[in-house]
């Protein structure tokens, strides 16, 4: 017997319905609720391994598929002067381009980190994107504006490479870069 419902050995639809219910109106938050769901979901999944009863992978998760959670954040947004004001900031051409990506494409400092020159793509119609390596090795295409190019071309020429080269985009500041090749800037020294 779990959360107040009795199952025997053959499932049916009925139970699967009644265990969402169940989940649903417990008191947990909506992260809760949608880590009840997949692991109930992953166990009937196991089970269906094994002919037990005669519901589907596909029945299973979409009766249990997590719960729609609404998530109301106050964002604070940086206006155009605070943003005018943080670039003007930037010391380098460098750090200046890293912030034209961050503010301009939206991404986190990983992503940032993880670019590479080859990353800067143009697509059909003539227009720039970033190739991101996010989270889960998902990488998506980002479209950026022609501001925010510059900034990474002006970076690049300074440092005396071009878009489609090797190698990382953002580089550390290497005292000994004479002796060996610079590597990738980190999220650490990004210091965010």
């Amino acid at each position: 017997k779990l959360l107040g419902l009795e199952f025997a050995i053959d499932i049916q639809m009925e139970h699967l319905m009644l265990l969402r219910k169940a989940v649903i109106d417990a008191d947990a938050a909506p992260a809760s609720k949608a880590q009840m769901m997949a692991a109930w979901r992953g166990f009937l999944k196991w089970r269906c391994v094994r002919p037990i009863h005669g519901i589907s992978r596909e029945d299973i998760d979409d009766l249990l598929r997590p719960p729609r959670s609404k998530v109301i954040r106050p964002y604070d947004v940086l206006s155009r002067a605070e943003t005018t004001k943080l670039l003007e900031q930037a010391g380098t051409l460098r750090d200046r381009a890293i912030l034209f990506v961050m503010l301009g494409a939206g991404l986190r400092a990983a992503e940032v980190v993880g670019l590479d020159c080859s990353d800067v793509r143009l697509d059909a119609e003539g227009e720039y994107f970033l190739l991101v390596h996010g989270k889960a090795r998902r990488d998506r295409q980002v479209p950026v504006h022609q501001e925010v190019v510059d900034a990474i071309l002006a970076y690049l020429s300074e440092s005396h490479r071009k878009l489609g080269d090797g190698g990382p985009l953002f580089r550390a500041h290497d005292r000994a870069r004479h002796r060996r090749d610079r590597r990738r800037l980190t999220t650490r020294a990004l210091g965010f």
